[in-house]
């Protein structure tokens, strides 16, 4: 078969073993474009609860990332993973746009392109996760603000972070205020949302707690995600 997918056990996300070459698609978004060879990717920007159709050549898969709480948000790097327990505030999701239309004596002109989409996300978590999510904030690349449960009107974003505010609110709880430019691909068709299926700290936290199976190190990836990630044989 040339595509298989499953839900990942450590990782929660959708997750897929594709026989390249070929160009993996996830509904109408591109995900990957593969060479040759059996490869492992997930997709990071899958939004929870939603069913999504992965395809690799004439080979489908249907997959729904698990939910979380109704309040949840999922703040993730270029790996896919976001501190736990984080919560999305009610802003109001406020988004800004601006057109650059300039007028000069009596004419209007754009700009041949479009500006991004701005807009601003307020995030509480407890004090134990702050340094995770300020590890990803501060990454130099685009990052993931998805809901974890689908929110009419507020869709995974790709965004690139402008600014950050925190404040303390209480002896366990920290507000942190995002204020981001949407993430705009070089073109339509550009792949994105591909991430691990599994990242070195799953692979590390798996082989300490099973301290009696020696040479995990040494696993290939297949085996890896059979026995971290769950992969069906």
């Amino acid at each position: 078969m040339a595509l298989k997918g499953w839900i990942g056990d450590a990782s929660g996300l959708p997750s897929l073993l594709v026989d390249g070459p070929v160009t993996v698609t996830a509904g109408d978004r591109v995900l990957a474009r593969l060479g040759e060879g059996q490869h492992l990717i997930a997709d990071g920007l899958a939004a929870p609860g939603v069913e999504v159709t992965y395809r690799a050549g004439g080979d489908t898969v249907s997959l729904t990332r698990p939910t979380g709480d109704w309040y949840g948000v999922l703040v993730a790097g270029a790996d896919g993973r976001s501190a736990p327990g984080l919560a999305y505030e009610s802003n109001g999701d406020p988004l800004d746009w601006d057109s650059t239309a300039a007028r000069v004596a009596g004419v209007t002109r754009w700009a041949i392109r479009d500006e991004p989409v701005t807009g601003t996300g307020v995030v509480t978590c407890h004090p134990d996760y702050e340094p995770f999510l300020w590890w990803v904030l501060q990454s130099h690349h685009p990052i993931m603000l998805i809901p974890t449960m689908p929110v009419p009107g507020v869709p995974p974003r790709t965004v690139i972070v402008n600014g950050v505010s925190r404040k303390r609110i209480t002896g366990e709880l920290i507000e942190v205020t995002i204020k981001w430019t949407e993430h705009e691909p070089r073109s339509e068709n550009e792949p994105q949302g591909a991430v691990p299926v599994t990242t070195w700290g799953e692979w590390q936290d798996y082989g300490e707690a099973h301290p009696d199976e020696s040479g995990w190190q040494a696993w290939s990836a297949i085996e890896v995600a059979k026995r971290i990630q769950g992969m069906p044989s």
